[in-house]
Order: C-alpha cells, then structure tokens, then sequence
C-alpha cells in the first residue's frame, strides 16, 4: 500500500513540475509578445501562465503572472485593471513571505 502512495505522490510532484514549467514558458511567450506590442497574445499567453501556476499551487509563479497581467494592462493604458492585478500580486508576495517566516 505504501508503495501506490509513493507513486501517487510521485506523480503530483512531477504534474507541478510541468504546470510549472509550463507557467514560465506561457509566461516568457507574454513578454515577447509585449515587447512586440501584442497585447492580445501576450494577455492570452499571460492568462496561461496564470492558469498553470494555480495548478502547481505555486505562490511565486502566481505572484510572477498576475505582474505580467498587470504590465500587460498598464501599457495598454489601463491602469485599473493592471492595479486590480498588481495588488493580487502583492497579496500572493505577502502570503509568501509569511509562510517563509512562520517556517524559520
């Protein structure tokens, strides 16, 4: 029994470890296409990383694509929505940074 809970949790640790890399490379896909000026690719794209970064429950890479979401906005010009995202970012770095302290 113990060795299909090894398995389990051998397969969970590596689905994260695609989400996150997955994450990083939609993530990475949002900065080119901003520096292009393609800000419905780069949306898309940052969206993806979003959406992968919550299934690796990764605080950092969540932190990391609500940013992008939120540069993405603020150079389109719209600086309440890159705010609403930018402050979520902000939440995520701060739950982070609690949880680092509570653990030394």
């Amino acid at each position: 029994m113990l060795g299909s809970c090894q398995s389990g949790n051998q397969q969970e640790a590596e689905e994260r470890e695609h989400n996150r890399t997955l994450s990083v490379l939609h993530r990475t896909n949002a900065k080119t296409a901003r520096e292009h000026a393609d800000f419905r690719t780069a949306i898309t794209e940052a969206d993806s990383a979003l959406l992968y970064a919550a299934a690796a429950n990764d605080t950092i890479l969540l932190t990391m694509a609500h940013n992008e979401l939120a540069t993405n906005f603020r150079r389109m010009g719209r600086m309440e929505k890159a705010l609403r995202f930018h402050y979520v970012a902000l939440d995520y770095a701060e739950s982070y940074q609690d949880t680092c302290f509570q653990a030394r």
